[in-house]
């Protein structure tokens, strides 16, 4: 409704927090279709969290489920979280008790974020969010100060016809850079999600013969971000929407519910 487009379009909603048709929380997800049809056709592996909305309050347990899960080799880093408490996620975590699954971005920068300050700052303490996004933010204006073009490893995978994500090989380089300040690194996670993004794209426009990509979803709000993808697409000829009079992220959602009844 926002951009009034009429054709069909490859839409990226990336955010922090939804609920998805499979009972997972969603936050990655790329559709392909119109108004009154949209259907799923790639998102981001579901990673796990424990302790819901407590985790995302403090991102140091979505990075510790992270690590528990695939890369538990690295949970020593956590020198300032308790053998108790790293022993506590690590079983719950491969134990499968009371874990959430989400594929979230927003969950993505957090990870990014927080591992980003274990390799350059010690005894980075409390990590506790006073508000919203705010590692994400903290991630951006750290990149705003680095002209880095190269991006992290990715995998992209297909599984019953649908794209997934994978972005293991992405903390594992963070984990393992040598040399790279704190902007570096943080310009690099910025460098690779908009490489994501333009992989699928291209993907998607081959498979389903559309040119057209919209976003919406908070995590475009992030200024790098959004004119990475768009001068990256404009340049590989896509026609691209982005929101006009309605804010991409939490606010435009009762408009999209509206849509959703008038238009289905």
């Amino acid at each position: 409704m926002d951009r009034n487009i009429k054709e069909d379009i490859i839409g990226f909603s990336f955010d922090g927090t939804g609920y998805g048709e499979d009972g997972k929380i969603w936050g990655a997800e790329v559709f392909i279709g119109n108004i009154h049809n949209l259907k799923r056709v790639a998102h981001f592996k579901y990673i796990p969290i424990i302790a819901g909305n407590n985790a995302i309050e403090n991102p140091v347990y979505v990075s510790l489920s992270f690590l528990s899960k695939y890369l538990p080799e690295y949970i020593n880093l956590f020198d300032f979280v308790s053998d108790f408490q790293k022993e506590l996620i690590y079983k719950m975590i491969n134990s499968d008790f009371n874990v959430f699954y989400t594929s979230s971005v927003g969950r993505l920068f957090d990870i990014a974020a927080v591992l980003n300050k274990l390799k350059n700052i010690k005894n980075i303490g409390d990590t506790k969010i006073t508000f919203s996004g705010q590692l994400a933010i903290e991630l951006e204006v750290l990149a705003s100060s680095s002209l880095e073009k190269s991006y992290y490893p990715f995998k992209i995978d297909i599984i019953d016809d649908v794209f997934i994500v994978d972005t293991l090989d992405t903390f594992k380089a963070i984990l393992n850079e040598k040399n790279s300040d704190i902007n570096t690194i943080a310009k690099k996670f910025h460098n690779t999600i908009s490489k994501i993004i333009l992989n699928l794209a291209s993907i998607l426009r081959e498979k389903y013969s559309i040119n057209s990509v919209g976003f919406s979803g908070g995590v475009f709000q992030n200024r790098i971000l959004l004119n990475n993808i768009y001068y990256s697409l404009i340049e590989e000829g896509f026609k691209v929407y982005l929101h006009n009079s309605v804010a991409p992220n939490d606010s435009g959602i009762s408009l999209g519910q509206v849509a959703a009844l008038i238009y289905n």
